[in-house]
């Protein structure tokens, strides 16, 4: 398990993150009782109980979307861009590097002696226009409710779905916003690609095959990233329609949640091990593309905030 603050890697029964040593969200599963059996389950020795643990306040869910979203709209992917004109004391990392800062106002814009090349002013405009993607996105995500995601994996929520209602409908609404900005960030890329439409087919081959290859990169990572996120929300969602679905046979008891159905608890507790598993697949593919990208944004010299994101 990956803590949410630090990010540290802790063994999957761990309740206090081993780094900063604050608690680790967990998603408690569900406990058998039979209608004939007593109210209080823990009261009962010989009573069946599967992973049964008392209610506490769960750590909002969708701040662990706003994590990745946040990262994913502006990633440094370009460092192997070729410029196919004329050569320069520049190698083509230092290059791109120059105009990614030039972009972001971290340095003047250089100026040579004899003009620049179009390439490298659209090149330069292609960031400032990624740039600019991620400060809209940024006041986006920023206006966003998430006040309702607290409820999330709680007992409650599960003993009365209807609870979790707003946090899920909220937690969508964050991943559409993901998923809307990956859209626009398509479109700039396209939109860069056309630019090129004007020269001749050899230049623009060399030209468009180097920025290929440089986008090429960063997308492991990155799509790993979008994948295990999407899989996240759908086994929340899995999780919530089933105990919508069985209401009739989910309780509160003593802040744990009952199930009165043996083979219901037994696919339900499935259920719940498989939103745990996508959970740490995404938290680990979270924290493998953040150091990626951070790398990354170290070799260009910039950071985070520079690329118009908090």
């Amino acid at each position: 398990m990956f803590c949410p603050s630090c990010g540290k890697q802790n063994g999957d029964t761990a309740r206090f993150c081993t780094s900063c040593g604050r608690p680790l969200p967990a998603v408690p599963q569900a406990v058998f009782v039979s209608p004939m059996q007593p109210q209080n389950p823990m009261m009962n020795p010989g009573l069946p109980q599967i992973g049964a643990v008392p209610q506490k306040k769960p750590s909002s869910p969708l701040k662990i979307v706003l994590v990745i979203v946040a990262v994913l709209v502006l990633v440094p992917i370009l460092i192997g861009f070729v410029v196919g004109f004329a050569q320069s004391f520049e190698t083509t990392d230092q290059k791109v590097a120059r105009l990614m800062r030039e972009a972001a106002g971290l340095q003047p814009v250089k100026k040579p002696f004899f003009g620049e090349d179009s390439t490298d002013t659209k090149m330069r405009d292609f960031f400032r226009n990624l740039i600019q993607l991620n400060k809209e996105y940024q006041a986006s995500v920023d206006k966003l409710d998430i006040s309702e995601t607290s409820r999330l994996t709680s007992a409650e929520s599960f003993a009365d779905p209807t609870l979790a209602a707003e946090g899920l409908r909220q937690l969508h609404a964050a991943y559409d916003l993901d998923a809307q900005q990956e859209q626009r960030l398509q479109q700039v890329m396209d939109n860069f690609r056309h630019q090129f439409d004007d020269v001749s087919s050899w230049e623009r081959h060399n030209i468009l095959k180097g920025f290929d290859e440089g986008v090429a990169r960063g997308m492991p990572e990155r799509q790993r990233a979008t994948s295990t996120e999407k899989a996240w929300i759908e086994a929340m969602d899995d999780v919530y329609n089933y105990a919508g679905l069985h209401h009739a046979d989910f309780e509160l008891r003593d802040g744990h949640l009952v199930v009165t159905d043996h083979s219901e608890l037994l696919e339900f507790n499935s259920k719940i091990d498989n939103l745990n598993a996508r959970r740490q697949e995404f938290m680990r593919a979270k924290d493998e593309f953040n150091r990626y990208q951070g790398q990354t944004w170290q070799k260009m010299g910039m950071g985070r905030q520079d690329s118009g994101l908090k």
